[in-house]
């Protein structure tokens, strides 16, 4: 029997829907971790079926449910560690060449990649000047532009409808992923293909900043949709849509810079 503990904090994980897919896996695994002697199969399936739109959580749960049907599960957790800042290092490193006379750069929503290796830049360039679109419906665009203003980084937050006027102020884009489909296109929360093709025509340069994990065997996308009220909630007979994820092609994408 499960405790209330667990329960709780089940719950808040389960109803996170303004972390980044890699902030998630930092959550997830702490929870896992904690509590890994109150899981079992029904909920590990729950979880793969929950967090189905996150590659690099898919593939990390994989990896825990056979360490689980092996009780191999502390041996998993010394493997697997909660936060690896050297994923973000070797991603900034990659992408450095690319920015090296770039002062601002605009980006879309929530993202620990993009949040860490913004950090990493913002210290050898004190001038760097950040714009983030807020991320509808959840507004996570807000959270990531309050952590990037306590690390003392110039930061102007915009809705969507605003991406075209500043794109025009910008160097270039960037963008995490969710997941990397083996074609080359991108998975990534609505609004990044706005993002792309306003960078397209005003020829920015559109980067996407993930790390291998994201990478997939997949070819197709298919969007779910979410909780309507987010949007609007109304008795009257309007149609109401609200997808989370969608998918930017490869032809919009100036690079890919993992690590």
């Amino acid at each position: 029997m499960i405790s209330s503990e667990f329960a709780k904090e089940y719950q808040r994980l389960i109803a996170d829907n303004t972390s980044g897919s890699r902030e998630l896996l930092i959550k997830l695994i702490k929870f896992l971790q904690k509590h890994q002697n109150e899981i079992d199969a029904d909920i590990i399936i729950h979880l793969q079926n929950h967090f189905s739109d996150f590659q690099t959580i898919n593939s990390f749960l994989k990896k825990f449910s056979i360490a689980f049907k092996n009780k191999r599960l502390e041996h998993f957790f010394k493997e697997n560690p909660i936060d690896d800042k050297v994923v973000y290092k070797k991603i900034f490193t990659n992408f450095l060449p690319y920015i090296k006379n770039f002062q601002t750069i605009i980006t879309i929503s929530n993202s620990k990649t993009i949040s860490e290796v913004l950090k990493l830049i913002s210290q050898s360039n004190k001038s760097l000047k950040v714009i983030i679109s807020e991320g509808r419906p959840n507004n996570e665009g807000t959270i990531f532009a309050e952590r990037l203003a306590e690390s003392n980084i110039s930061t102007t937050l915009i809705t969507e409808a605003q991406i075209y006027q500043f794109a025009q102020k910008t160097d270039c884009a960037i963008i995490g992923a969710d997941k990397i489909l083996a074609n080359g296109n991108v998975i990534n929360k609505v609004g990044s293909y706005l993002l792309a093709l306003a960078c397209k025509e005003l020829n920015k340069p559109f980067f996407v900043l993930a790390d291998k994990s994201k990478s997939c065997l997949d070819n197709c996308f298919i969007p779910k949709e979410y909780n309507r009220d987010e949007i609007f909630k109304t008795e009257k007979k309007i149609e109401i849509h609200n997808f989370y994820f969608e998918e930017i092609t490869k032809e919009l994408i100036t690079e890919i810079i993992t690590d």
